[in-house]
């Protein structure tokens, strides 16, 4: 009975000590369950934490980068937007960490993307720069306004770059006046020009006025007169019209080149003709005279009258009597000299006798003459047509072969009546 009763207590304590070991189990299950459900939720928070940081670290990053000139943000702002709206703080670790790669791609490309831009803008800054140091270069001559405040202001902004390290915000900005500068500087340079077309213009007209003084003062040339008034109209006209002072240098010049200036080179290039051969003839005429003093010398220094007296010459060959004091002509005519039969004598001779007035008489002939003027034995200068006998009135040609005289100088009345009151009793005669 005894026995029985231990036996029972025993089992008794052993199945309490199952209960509390089956308990101690199931309570330690219970709290590893537990824990790791815990974790897990802090981790997701704390996940999704960051995830939202990061976020909204990159949002500001994208909105300093805007500030500080960088374009184009629109679609990054559009996807954090949202990875914004999508995270939850239940949202998958995928979810999460795909997040999470978003928003690092998305810092990184943004940038590069600003460090890209900053070199472009920079480059296009210097490039803008130097093309304004280069039209400075390429428009020195002309009387620009204010051109030392354009080189001052390329110095200032080299400098500025260099000190003040702009962002790329300020670099646009810089590239703005850069930009205005430059076309201040062309509106400028187009202004200097126009002046100067304008100023040359004045020029013209002014030319143009001597080259009308040039056409009035010889016959002929009433048309370049009258285009001449017409090109000075037209061209005042470009001063006070506002159709023209409105147009820029390239347009103006266009005008005027196509328009006014043919007028002008039509104008000029008469003028050039005209004077060319004005100067051809003037050279001509100079040689002319070259070689009618060479010959008269040569004539003279055969008759040994080198002085400025007076003295004849009688070409045969052309039938011609010229008279000369030293190397100025005083009288030339055609004459009729002794035919191929009765040729006239040729040589260095001297009138030796003056009569106004006498019969000239020998084989088969005795004729009136007004004026006889011997220069060797029977040969002499005289008239052939008087108011006594008239045998011959026309002089000079090659009749003379057949048709001559005795050998004589038959002379045209009015021509020997000068000579003779002209040339004194001595006077040289040459006869070739």
């Amino acid at each position: 009975m005894k026995y029985h009763k231990i036996k029972k207590n025993q089992k008794v304590r052993a199945l309490a000590i199952a209960r509390s070991a089956t308990t101690g189990l199931f309570r330690g299950i219970f709290l590893g369950i537990y824990g790791i459900v815990t974790f897990l939720l802090v981790f997701q928070l704390f996940s999704y934490a960051v995830a939202t940081q990061n976020i909204a670290q990159a949002s500001d990053q994208l909105s300093d980068y805007k500030t500080m000139g960088l374009s184009g943000l629109q679609y990054d702002e559009h996807r954090l937007d949202t990875a914004s709206d999508n995270i939850k703080p239940w949202s998958s670790f995928d979810i999460i960490d795909d997040i999470n790669i978003l928003v690092d791609n998305i810092s990184v490309d943004t940038e590069n993307r600003y460090q890209d831009d900053f070199i472009k803008y920079e480059n296009r800054l210097y490039t803008r720069l130097d093309k304004i140091t280069s039209t400075l270069k390429e428009s020195e001559d002309l009387d620009i306004e204010d051109k030392g405040s354009y080189a001052t202001f390329v110095d200032d902004t080299q400098i500025s770059l260099l000190v003040d390290y702009p962002n790329l915000g300020e670099v646009k900005d810089i590239i703005s006046d850069t930009s205005l500068n430059q076309n201040m500087l062309e509106s400028d340079i187009d202004n200097a020009k126009k002046k100067e077309l304008l100023d040359s213009m004045i020029d013209l007209q002014e030319e143009v006025a001597d080259m009308k003084k040039f056409f009035e003062a010889r016959k002929g040339f009433g048309k370049y007169v009258d285009l001449s008034d017409e090109y000075i109209a037209r061209s005042k006209a470009i001063f006070i019209d506002e159709y023209f002072l409105n147009m820029n240098y390239s347009e103006l010049k266009e005008f005027i080149d196509s328009d006014i200036g043919k007028m002008f080179k039509s104008i000029e290039s008469a003028k050039q003709r005209v004077w060319q051969k004005e100067e051809a003839d003037r050279i001509a005429r100079e040689e002319a005279e070259r070689k009618r003093l060479a010959e008269i010398n040569r004539r003279r220094e055969k008759i040994g009258n080198l002085g400025g007296g007076k003295w004849i010459y009688i070409n045969l060959y052309s039938q011609k009597l010229e008279a000369y004091s030293g190397t100025d002509l005083y009288l030339s005519t055609y004459i009729t000299s002794g035919k191929l039969s009765t040729p006239t004598v040729r040589g260095v001779f001297s009138i030796y006798q003056k009569t106004p007035g006498r019969y000239l008489c020998g084989p088969g002939y005795c004729l009136w003459v007004d004026y006889w003027m011997p220069f060797y034995s029977g040969y002499g200068i005289h008239d052939s047509c008087n108011s006594i006998d008239c045998w011959r009135s026309s002089f000079g040609g090659v009749d003379y072969r057949w048709n001559g005289s005795h050998g004589c100088i038959n002379t045209p009345h009015s021509r020997v009546r000068q000579l003779y009151y002209w040339a004194p009793v001595g006077t040289p005669v040459l006869v070739e």
